[in-house]
C-alpha cells in the first residue's frame, strides 16, 4: 500500500461506519452472498434483528429455519 492508498481506506472505513449507523437507525440491515460461497454476510443490524452473534453467515436453510413459515411463501 502506498501513500495515496490510506485516505481510501480510512474513507472508506468511515463511510462503513455510517452505513451501519445508518442502518441501526432505521432498524434495517443488509447481507451479501457471493456466487462461489453458500454463505451470507450480514450486517451488525441484521444480526441484531435476527437475535444472532455479530458475524453471523448463514447458508441458505440456516437462513430458512429462521423465517416464519407463513413469510417463506
Amino acid at each position: 500500500m502506498d501513500c495515496t492508498d490510506a485516505p481510501r481506506a480510512v474513507e472508506a472505513q468511515w463511510r462503513e461506519r455510517q452505513f451501519a449507523d445508518a442502518q441501526a437507525l432505521a432498524h434495517v440491515g443488509s447481507w451479501e452472498r457471493g456466487v462461489a460461497d453458500e454463505r451470507a454476510s450480514w450486517s451488525e443490524e441484521l444480526c441484531r434483528i435476527f437475535d444472532r452473534p455479530l458475524g453471523f453467515s448463514p447458508t441458505l436453510e440456516e437462513f430458512a429455519a429462521l423465517v416464519h413459515a407463513d413469510d417463506l411463501g
